[in-house]
């Protein structure tokens, strides 16, 4: 790759059904390459860690979601080999956080196919989103250290 675009982003600005949209879209690609895709919870009552929940369904996650839920999409920071996206939002009715997960390599045909995804979903392009002050200057200074 000649260019990496490193940024961290918060969705929820973005609105509830855009999210929605951008999330279904992200699960059900298959272009991507060697993505890894599950749900998990956090259940304080039962463990402290998250556990893979492996009865949530995309449908059942979907419905879940409210404006108080949370969605990130993190581009080679602060891992700078992979591109991470997590939708979260809290169960009430069952005192539990649920987790929505999709992580794959950061190479060119990933970010290609992510950055349509998000133009698709959000009517703008990724590569024009602001960038966090000092982000790029971490990416560099863990690549320098070998990370």
């Amino acid at each position: 790759m000649d260019t990496i675009y490193v940024n961290q982003i918060h969705l929820i600005e973005r609105g509830i059904e855009k999210n929605k949209e951008f999330l279904v879209s992200l699960y059900n690609n298959e272009e991507l390459k060697e993505v890894s895709r599950w749900f998990d919870k956090l259940d304080c009552s039962i463990s402290i860690s998250r556990k893979l929940d492996r009865d949530m369904t995309l449908d059942e996650f979907i419905k879940g979601i409210d404006s108080e839920s949370s969605f990130t999409l993190q581009l080679a920071s602060p891992d700078p080999f992979y591109i991470k996206y997590c939708a979260s939002y809290r169960d009430d009715s069952k005192n539990v956080n649920r987790f929505a997960w999709a992580i794959c390599p950061y190479n060119d045909n990933n970010f290609e196919i992510l950055s349509g995804l998000y133009q698709e979903s959000f009517g703008c392009r990724l590569q024009d989103e602001p960038i966090q002050e000092g982000l790029m200057e971490y990416y560099k200074g863990r690549m320098r250290l070998g990370y």
